[in-house]
């Protein structure tokens, strides 16, 4: 669960267009993503007291926190930049979770050769920089 601020709220109001608990927690549970049983995935769904309006204040939460999630996760990229023979640049985007070692063997199998710039990116900005050597 992540820590309650001033500004988590005022992204839920913006989101949502209400803040209050059961909003709250309907927007962790969509944070979460679906529910693993088993081998299966499941939607979530709201805690069974939940009835009438509380119900509907939880769908309205777990909804924004899906899209949240779901614009979180797009705004997360990773670039890998190498240089071949030529002196041409080689560029590779990949996702967040992506392993660093698989996507340098890549490039190099593509001709890349030295220093592979590795950048990491989070809503636009560079967070992080690793070099690797090939």
């Amino acid at each position: 669960m992540a820590k309650l601020t001033q500004e988590l709220i005022d992204l839920i109001k913006d989101r949502v267009g209400r803040f209050s608990t059961d909003v709250l927690v309907g927007w962790e549970a969509g944070m979460l993503g679906k529910e693993r049983v088993g081998r299966r995935l499941f939607d979530r769904l709201p805690p069974e007291h939940f009835t009438g309006p509380r119900r509907d204040d939880w769908y309205a939460g777990h909804r924004a926190g899906l899209a949240e999630r779901k614009s979180a996760a797009n705004e997360k990229t990773v670039t890998f930049v190498g240089e071949n023979k030529d002196g041409n640049l080689i560029v590779t985007r990949k996702g967040w979770g992506v392993r660093r070692g698989e996507v340098v063997t890549q490039l190099e199998r593509k001709g890349a050769y030295g220093l592979v710039m590795v950048f990491y990116r989070k809503g636009g900005k560079i967070i992080r920089t690793v070099n690797c050597q090939i």
